[in-house]
């Protein structure tokens, strides 16, 4: 399966090209990120926009949002405070150590130059392909396939775990040739059932942490502006 590329450019770093008048030819072949007003329920005013080479899509991110160092052609995103806490997925009996920072949003965009059953079959094991995957169709079942709609795109999203660790993978068919994947981790720091941190004051007055509620608004609305 082949990985096709996504790139980011700082917004001094277009200015300079555009200014050596190389700036159209270079998004053409890279893609670009610069800060960009959407309109939206949310404040957008302050959010950046990124483009993805071979797919002719862009979508946007909020500035508060780290985008970390691409690799292996992935685009990773993530939203973390400092707070030191044991460990939310640790099921064996060995202690680990704490942590220092809650994550309570994380994802990471890769794209794919192959069609939509390339990637699932990478994704489910053989004995769940036969089971949900036919005549070029992946079949939804309520709680570990669901189909949903986010803004021009048909996605499908898969539930991977167990007792609130685990992770979504959403799968979007582009084209018969190109397939977009968006993993994201659980909130498991923030999981409501293994902590019940928010009906603990000292969690909920952690300053600059989202609510899961808050983190999905915004995790769909970047899947939204994917066009």
């Amino acid at each position: 399966m082949q990985k096709s590329g996504i790139f980011c450019f700082d917004a001094w770093e277009i200015n300079y090209l555009y200014r050596m008048k190389k700036i159209v030819l270079l998004i053409i072949l890279f893609g670009c990120c610069i800060n960009a007003d959407a309109s939206d329920t949310l404040d957008t005013k302050q959010w950046k926009q990124c483009f993805i080479k071979d797919a002719n899509l862009k979508f946007y991110y909020p500035s508060f949002i780290l985008q970390l160092d691409t690799t292996n052609n992935e685009l990773n995103f993530s939203h973390s405070i400092h707070y030191k806490h044991p460990y939310p997925c640790n099921f064996t009996e060995v202690e680990m150590d704490s942590v220092n920072e809650i994550t309570d949003l994380a994802f990471t965009i890769q794209s794919f130059k192959t069609n939509l059953k390339g990637v699932v079959k990478n994704i489910l094991s053989d004995y769940f392909m036969k089971i949900y995957f036919s005549s070029d169709t992946l079949k939804t079942d309520e709680g570990f396939i669901n189909k949903i709609k986010l803004g021009k795109q048909q996605w499908y999203k898969i539930e991977m775990g167990a007792e609130g660790c685990g992770q979504y993978l959403f799968v979007c068919p582009v084209n018969e040739k190109l397939t977009l994947q968006i993993r994201m981790p659980y909130a498991s720091d923030c999981n409501f059932g293994l902590y019940n941190q928010w009906t603990n004051p000292d969690y909920l007055s952690l300053k600059g942490l989202m609510l899961p509620t808050q983190s999905q608004k915004i995790f769909y609305k970047i899947l939204e502006s994917i066009h």
